[in-house]
Parts: C-alpha cells; sequence; structure tokens
C-alpha cells in the first residue's frame, strides 16, 4: 500500500492507493521508491519463516525498499534513514505505545550507535542489519504520542562514543537486577562500560522476576548439536566454573559419545534456537532436576549485558533523563551528536 514508484527491469510506474502481490520467482529485482511524505506499506502472509511458523506482518517503511529472491525466499531490504530506523527499533523493542519518552529516546540512542558499529553485518545480503533480535528488532514505522515525537526530535543524530569510536551498546529485556560483565558472557576482552553490577532499578519488575522450564531430553539433544556435536545424546548437565560478579556457570554436557564444556551463553543460545526464547529465558540460568528431560531456573530475559530495557523504563518513570539512563550503563561514554547521518540498510524475509 502506499504512493509509490514501482521500478523492475527498467520500468517504473507509480502506484496510488493500489495493493500489489509480489513472489519469489526468477528475474530483476524490484525495487519500491515511496513518493515524498508517504510511506510503503508491506504485508507479509503468514508462513514459515528462518525455519519457524510466522504470523501475518504489515510494516510502514519510509524509504526505498529492494525485493528480490533467492533461494525461493523473498528478500526485502529497506533503506531508511539513521534516525527513522533507530525510532523504528526503539518502538519495536520497548513494544509500549506508552513507554516514556526519556526511556524511548536512550533506546534510539543505543539502536543508532549499535547500527554504526555493526554496519555491513549482513553485507551478503546486500544490508547493514537484518530486522530480528539477531541484529535489532526493526518492524517498520509506528504511532508515537506528542511527548514521544518531540523528544525523539530533540535527540536526533544522538550516539554514545568511547575513544572518538561508536560503543558497543548490548542490551537487553531485563537483567533480573544483576548486569552481567561483557567478558564474562561472550568471552574475549573486557569492555570498561560493561561491567556488570547491581541493577535497583530492575530487581523488583515483573520482567525480572523467576522463571523455570523443562526441556525434553530430545530437544537438548537436538539444541546441543549445535555447539558439541561430538558428544552425542545427551545424558547430563553439569554446572562448572562460575565467575564472580552473579555471571553465570560453564556447563559441561555429558552425551552418549563424550563429553565438553561449553559457556552458559553458548548453551543458551543454542536451546533458544531449538525451543524458544520463552523457555530458557535468560543466561543466568541453572540445571535443577526433573522427573523427565532436563529442568532449568532462572531470572530475567536475554544475556544480561549493557542496557536493562526494564531497568531504562523503571528509571524514566522515576523521572531520570537519556542521559542518566544512558551513563548507568554506559559509564565512561559520552553522548555526541552525529554532524552526518547515513541510512541504514535493513533485511528481511518477505515469504
Amino acid at each position: 500500500g502506499g504512493v509509490f514508484d514501482l521500478e523492475r527491469g527498467g520500468s517504473r510506474r507509480r502506484v496510488a492507493g493500489e495493493a500489489i502481490r509480489l513472489a519469489a520467482g526468477p528475474g530483476a529485482p524490484t525495487v519500491l521508491r515511496p513518493a515524498p511524505g508517504h510511506a510503503i506499506v508491506l504485508t507479509a502472509a503468514a508462513a514459515t519463516r528462518r525455519g519457524r511458523p510466522s504470523e501475518a506482518t504489515t510494516r510502514a517503511v519510509r524509504g526505498p525498499v529492494t525485493l528480490r529472491s533467492e533461494q525461493g525466499r523473498l528478500v526485502a531490504v529497506a533503506r531508511v534513514p539513521l534516525d527513522d530506523y533507530a525510532a523504528a527499533v526503539a518502538e519495536a523493542e520497548l513494544r509500549t505505545f506508552d513507554a516514556p519518552a526519556e526511556a524511548l529516546v536512550a533506546q534510539a540512542v543505543v539502536a543508532r550507535t549499535y547500527a554504526l558499529a555493526h554496519r555491513d553485518r549482513h553485507a551478503a545480503e546486500g544490508a547493514d542489519m537484518c530486522d530480528l533480535t539477531h541484529c535489532q528488532l526493526y518492524t517498520g514505522d509506528h504511532s508515537r504520542n506528542v511527548a514521544q515525537r518531540r523528544a525523539l526530535g530533540a535527540a536526533a543524530g544522538l550516539v554514545l562514543e568511547y575513544g572518538d569510536e561508536p560503543a558497543e551498546t548490548l542490551y537487553h529485556a531485563a537483567c533480573g537486577g544483576q548486569l552481567l560483565a561483557n567478558d564474562a558472557v561472550f568471552g574475549g576482552a573486557s569492555v570498561p562500560y560493561l561491567q556488570g553490577g547491581h541493577d535497583p532499578a530492575c530487581a523488583g519488575e515483573r520482567a525480572a522476576g523467576s522463571w523455570q522450564a523443562r526441556l525434553d531430553a530430545a530437544a537438548v539433544s537436538r539444541a546441543v548439536l549445535a555447539v558439541a556435536p561430538e558428544v552425542g545424546t545427551v545424558r547430563e548437565l553439569h554446572a562448572r566454573r562460575r565467575p564472580a560478579g552473579g555471571a553465570p556457570a560453564d556447563v559441561e554436557i555429558v552425551g552418549a559419545k563424550g563429553s565438553r564444556t561449553v559457556t552458559a551463553y553458548q548453551l543458551w543460545r543454542a536451546l533458544g534456537a531449538e525451543a524458544g526464547w520463552n523457555a530458557v529465558r535468560s543466561v543466568r540460568f541453572h540445571m535443577v532436576p526433573a522427573e523427565t528431560g532436563f529442568g532449568f531456573v532462572g531470572r530475567g530475559l536475554g544475556h544480561g549485558v549493557g542496557l536493562c530495557q526494564a531497568g531504562a523504563l523503571q528509571r524514566a518513570r522515576r523521572g531520570a533523563t537519556h542521559a542518566e539512563i544512558l551513563r548507568a550503563y554506559y559509564p565512561g561514554t559520552e553522548l555526541r551528536r552525529l554532524a552526518a547521518r547515513p541510512a541504514v540498510a535493513a533485511a528481511g524475509e518477505a515469504p
């Protein structure tokens, strides 16, 4: 939907208020260019996306969209102005129309900075970012209330920098009251502004609460194929080294053909890809006995590093500004306004 020019194979025609259907197939890419002041409205039917069932989705995009066929899929790459992209990611990530404006701005700064630091992450698809949480959740343009529009406009172009470079602005849904250091979760070099610690703003939030899950042995064995395929069918899981600062323990996987120790993050990612992210909800998990299969308990939602969205929302409700929120989660970084703002190419799969 919308008013746009449709270009394909050297031809162009104006489409106004007309629904057109596009499907994967051979031929040149199709380019949709919105008319000034208009957005392109894309609707993807319910289908299987990246191996999982997906619901029908509709999104409005304020920028040109290129659609091309790849191995039977229709891939859409939208080129979106950086500030529009950051605002849309913030709205999608916080998932609430009444989010306090300062929390929305803080998330937009984080999203804008992350996009700059990770440009060309999907270069093979002709894009900077994908539209999923592998990069950042992008669901197109959204409605905003007056306070949100005013705050986002005033903060346009703001990014976080450390040492004159875009900061590594990792974020997650809820830390459960305990932020984790980047190296304790992901390994690698320690980042000075991602050191973790107690987060009182999140400690009492509902999203930070305790959870429990049980996965059957077959699901765990399938998940483990991604991180330790040599162990065979999984028999046991044991917690091993537990770093200081509340970080999760490494996990020894004992299988029919051998054993291997992996990080909690590696196992958590594998379990999420197999069973969905609402099963073992965070990297802060423990194994517990279960009558059948494997039992897990934990707190929070996500990897626990960087900005905690539940905590940021709570801080904003208590009157914190976006600058105060960002200082709390990325201490030592500086807010700066970009002189030039490149567009972001976001790739998504359209059935």
